[in-house]
């Protein structure tokens, strides 16, 4: 027989008393592992030459008017910091130092994409929750300077909130595991070889045993860890476990302080009573304690909880490979998920002269935020919208902005990643995939596949070389079997066929330069095959069903259909249909 739902109970289970140790002790190792990380950013320089240094900050969208302090503001933050984190280690003034805290960390974080570390997005949510928790009622400046604050215990609620918040990132990046190239060993199998000098264990990392060992082995960990942790029969494995795992990433990688913040968290999961010995040597008053339940407060926690189970989950509702195009990668805790390198252009075009030009872009940028921004699509768009905004002179009409982005994913041969014919600049910020991303076309462990990009747009098809591979143009067939005219296409090269005194598009490629190959009648709809390459078209998807048949991904655009983005493999036949306006979308 099926209970009912015990509303009532369940409000009367959230308040119960539970001992406030573990709180407290979070709030110590919280802030002071916050003091160390503040005296970090001192030490390397980080200060400077994250948030002083750039001339430009890649910002997330919507939060463009965040921008650093001025002169030496950015080191007073960061001093203050350091001050408000130890006044959490001690306890004092703690409400307001958790705010002021939680404001300011907060603020650094939105400062610049290329910044990004998913422990920072922790650390500034593991902040806001310290605001609303009582963990300065025992151990604390404040609890000495006012007895009336002393209590011994907390609502079950507080200490359940922060569990679930530091299991959040174990979960959901052992779900993000789950994935067909972790499941290969990759990127582990690069991360690895590149270790090969680690002492005693690192002459056995070029072995397959030692990269699915790793691989399997951190999928595991992080799914099991927190189950593990809170049965009490399991606990001391799950805690000599964790010490293992966070100890050789720490030694392994340079991932900062996650590993140790992480760590210093277990406890939060033991029960009380383990953490009495480092508080034994006096004892706080005990005051009594009672909380009248608050529906308000269970389901101000419930849309909390919601949000942070759907945002890490929300690349399940792209058509997109996650780790190529970064639709909802970040605050998704995809950790040490993907290797990804690269090489971005970007050429600007004046509209008004006709001029096309390259521009520098590490002229603007420092070498970490080039070198985050390379592969990344959406700070490639910030930076390309800064380009415009920054070459365009007052009344003019708008410079556009063309990327050329070379990127590898997990070791697979280099692709272009953005479509170069879009005005990148003019494209706007949308929360979910662009159109204007192409799909990974590459094989995983397999030899760099020729691929060609075809544009349709009336009355010119444009064809280019986004691989590493030349490309012989005689292997295309189209209109009824016609084959155009043989050209070679080598790597970033591009050829266009088109209708008499056509208006060519702006695609920068082969050193600026575009052949003209062959004039086409121009038809309404151009069969095509490719024979011994794949093709990634960008133009409306043909309803003839062969095509959707032979196509291995329907749609990769979205927003209204402006563009679309299909992979075609050898031999396989398809239409394209011709794109209204006659001009490619954010192109001349």
């Amino acid at each position: 027989m099926i209970k009912r739902f015990d509303r009532s109970a369940l409000l009367a289970e959230l308040f119960r008393p539970v001992n406030i140790l573990p709180l407290v002790y979070f709030r110590v190792v919280f802030g002071g592992i916050m003091v160390w990380e503040v005296w970090r950013y001192f030490h390397y320089d980080r200060v400077y030459r994250y948030y002083i240094e750039p001339t430009f900050t890649l910002p997330y969208a919507g939060f463009e008017w965040v921008q650093p302090l001025p002169g030496d503001g950015m080191i007073w933050l960061f001093y203050g910091l350091g001050v408000l984190a130890g006044c959490l280690v001690v306890g004092l003034l703690y409400r307001v130092s958790a705010v002021l805290f939680f404001l300011g960390f907060t603020y650094v974080f939105l400062l610049d994409q290329a910044q990004y570390l998913n422990h920072f997005y922790l650390i500034s949510l593991l902040s806001f929750i310290l605001i609303f928790l009582p963990a300065h009622r025992a151990w604390s400046l404040d609890a000495l300077l006012q007895p009336g604050l002393r209590a011994r215990t907390a609502p079950l609620w507080t200490l359940g909130w922060l569990r679930f918040q530091i299991a959040v990132p174990y979960v959901f990046g052992g779900i993000a595991k789950l994935n067909a190239d972790w499941l290969q060993g990759e990127p582990m199998r690069l991360w690895l070889a590149a270790r090969t000098d680690f002492p005693v264990i690192g002459s056995w990392f070029t072995s397959e045993a030692a990269v699915y060992a790793f691989s399997y082995g951190g999928l595991l960990f992080d799914l099991l860890v927190i189950p593990l942790l809170l049965w009490r029969r399991t606990r001391w494995i799950a805690l000599v476990l964790a010490a293992g795992f966070h100890l050789m990433n720490a030694a392994l990688f340079n991932i900062g302080i996650f590993p140790w913040l992480m760590l210093a968290a277990m406890p939060v999961f033991l029960p009380a009573a383990w953490l009495r010995w480092p508080f034994a040597p006096s004892r706080p008053a005990e005051i009594p304690v009672r909380w009248r339940p608050s529906a308000v407060i269970v389901g101000l926690l419930a849309v909390y909880s919601a949000v942070q189970i759907m945002v890490p989950l929300r690349h399940f509702t792209y058509p997109t490979e996650v780790s190529w195009s970064e639709d909802g990668h970040t605050f998704a805790w995809h950790m040490k998920l993907r290797a990804k390198d690269g090489d971005a252009r970007f050429f600007a075009h004046d509209p008004q002269t006709g001029a096309l030009w390259e521009v520098d872009a590490a002229a603007h940028l420092t070498p970490r935020q080039h070198h985050q921004m390379s592969t990344d699509p959406d700070m490639l768009h910030s930076f390309a919208r800064h380009l415009s905004q920054t070459l365009t002179p007052p009344d003019a009409d708008p410079v556009a902005i063309h990327v050329w982005a070379m990127v590898s994913l997990n070791g697979r041969p280099p692709q272009l990643m953005i479509d170069p014919s879009v005005d990148l600049a003019r494209q706007p910020h949308r929360f979910g995939p662009n159109a204007w991303v192409l799909p990974l076309a590459q094989p995983l462990g397999a030899p760099a596949q020729p691929t060609l990009l075809m544009l349709r747009r009336a009355p010119y098809l444009a064809l280019i070389n986004v691989g590493t591979t030349p490309i012989a143009t005689a292997d295309l067939m189209v209109s009824a079997g016609h084959t155009i005219r043989e050209a070679a296409l080598a790597p970033g090269d591009c050829a266009i066929w088109s209708a008499a005194n056509t208006s060519l598009p702006i695609i920068p490629c082969n050193a600026l330069q575009m052949t003209v190959v062959d004039v086409l009648p121009n038809p309404a709809r151009l069969a095509a095959q490719c024979a011994h390459a794949v093709c990634v078209v960008n133009t409306p998807p043909a309803a003839n069903p062969l095509a959707r048949q032979n196509a291995e991904r329907e749609r990769v655009g979205i927003g209204g259909g402006a563009q679309h983005a299909l992979i075609y493999h050898p031999g396989d036949a398809f239409d394209l249909e011709p794109a209204l306006p006659e001009r490619i979308p954010g192109g001349h």
